[in-house]
């Protein structure tokens, strides 16, 4: 089909977590360190247009919520014509 498989998505979803993350100087080994664990414990995903093996894309990763205990975050895929 030319498409990227949809389970490649949960991959990018953690590279997209563990960059946010470090991008806030929330390193994961550290926090790991502390005994403090982030699973994932839940995923929802909408699959609108398919990524082509072909396309640059670029994957944009923010905090939706927190409420102290745990962190909701959003991800959105966008091509090099800006597309989602």
């Amino acid at each position: 089909m030319g498409a990227v498989h949809h389970a490649n998505y949960l991959t990018w979803f953690e590279i997209g977590r563990m960059q946010f993350g470090g991008s806030l100087d929330l390193k994961y080994a550290a926090i790991e360190k502390g005994q403090i664990v982030s699973p994932v414990i839940n995923v929802r995903v909408s699959y609108i247009k398919p990524i082509q093996y072909s396309e640059k894309v670029y994957m944009e990763t923010w905090l939706k919520a927190y409420n102290g205990l745990r962190i909701l975050c959003g991800y959105t895929f966008r091509n090099e014509w800006g597309e989602t």
